[in-house]
């Protein structure tokens, strides 16, 4: 499973910990509001992506629109 996160009050790498323990293999980590379209360059403990708030919404748009629990 590859986990979609919203950035926010915790550090991302607690976030991907987590993930890593729920059976996560990747992370995709969404902008908030107030983080915008500012992108880090940081170490990850998974394999991730770090997309901007306007593809955040973009993404979690399309998850909350479908019914499948998987994508492709």
């Amino acid at each position: 499973m590859i986990l979609v996160c919203l950035r926010g009050d915790n550090a991302h790498v607690d976030k991907e910990e987590q993930a890593a323990l729920a059976g996560a293999v990747g992370m995709v980590l969404a902008n908030n509001e107030a983080s915008g379209n500012e992108i880090l360059a940081d170490p990850h403990v998974l394999p991730a992506s770090h997309i901007n708030y306007t593809d955040g919404l973009a993404l979690f748009s399309y998850i909350n629109s479908t019914r499948s629990e998987s994508y492709t």
